[in-house]
């Protein structure tokens, strides 16, 4: 029985735990249709609440705001609304802040997060997984004598949370491995290797789909 037991657990606590967060995500974005007048509300035009509905009008609201900005006028109207934003005090510092970060992390061109890195953290002898997230800058480089990178040493098992260190480039190690792999060693506090999560993806590709 406790066999059957721990198998059953095995299956279904991951499929509530994803199950919990589709509908926290989910939730939170249909939060997005209260901005709508009421009467254009799906409540009010069908008599009834379709989860999900929310979800969708904000991926549209984000790719039609992707693809207004990116025009001569859209780009003029983001400057004009930026500059509009660093003339108030507080909103300013608030909005520079998140910026930059958000640029950082959502470019392209940028190494944020791109790499995960072996490090020496808390002491020398004890390892833990880092992500790249750029080199220091500002007074902080002047103070630095060398090739300096930023870490982001994330917490476990809610990586959310973590420590930012800045360390010579030779004290790290790059690691032949994907931020999702990293970030699934991570949550699971080592019992979910790099090597399972390949063989795992690779096992689900050679199940044929049933019909």
């Amino acid at each position: 029985m406790r066999k059957y037991f721990v198998t059953g657990l095995l299956i279904l606590v991951p499929l509530a735990i994803t199950l919990w967060v589709l509908n926290l995500i989910i939730s939170t974005m249909d939060q997005s249709l209260l901005l709508l007048p009421e009467r254009w509300q799906p409540r009010q035009l069908i008599g009834f609440h379709i989860p999900g509905m929310g979800t969708i009008l904000t991926l549209v609201v984000i790719f039609l705001t992707g693809l207004l900005t990116r025009n001569f006028i859209g780009k003029k109207l983001v400057y004009a609304w930026e500059l509009l934003l660093t003339r108030i005090p507080v909103v300013n510092s608030i909005y520079s802040s998140v910026k930059q970060v958000s640029d950082t992390l959502f470019s392209s061109s940028g190494n944020a997060f791109r790499k995960a890195m072996l490090v020496q953290y808390p002491r020398q002898g004890s390892w833990t997984i880092a992500f790249l997230t750029g080199t220091p800058g500002g007074d902080v480089r002047n103070h630095l004598v060398g090739d300096y990178i930023s870490v982001y040493v994330p917490t476990t098992p809610n990586p959310t949370s973590g420590f930012f260190l800045m360390m010579p480039r030779s004290d790290a190690i790059e690691l032949d491995m994907t931020v999702d792999e990293a970030l699934k060693y991570i949550v699971s506090m080592g019992v979910v290797s790099p090597e399972y999560v390949v063989a795992a993806s690779r096992n689900l590709k050679a199940v044929p789909p049933q019909i």
